[in-house]
């Protein structure tokens, strides 16, 4: 799902409405920010320093878009690993897991 950041614009300029305010959706775009998908990639620390702003409105920008249904990305080894600690990640391919020994190291 690829959302487009300006969905999470406030649809008033009321300070009780939902959403981001139109500067910080504005600033974020302006900085190459421009999907709700890439604004969860990113760490806090390189969104302050691209797009100028502070911590709450970052914080703010990504429950937004969490709101949206958008999560952080998570490696193949986080999303198996809720199933117990991997030594390695299974291809898929019996004879190929077997050459590696169980699967893609770690």
């Amino acid at each position: 799902m690829i959302a487009n950041l300006r969905r999470c614009k406030r649809r008033s300029s009321s300070s009780t409405s939902s959403g981001l305010r139109s500067d910080v959706v504005d600033a974020l775009i302006m900085s190459g920010i421009e999907t709700v998908e890439k604004l969860l990639i990113m760490n806090a620390e390189q969104i302050c320093k691209c797009a100028g702003l502070d911590e709450s409105e970052v914080a703010e920008a990504k429950a937004c878009a969490a709101s949206m249904g958008a999560s952080e990305p998570q490696t193949a080894f986080q999303l198996f690993g809720k199933e117990g600690d991997l030594d390695s990640l299974p291809s898929g391919d019996a004879e190929l897991d077997t050459m590696l020994g169980g699967g893609f190291p770690r």
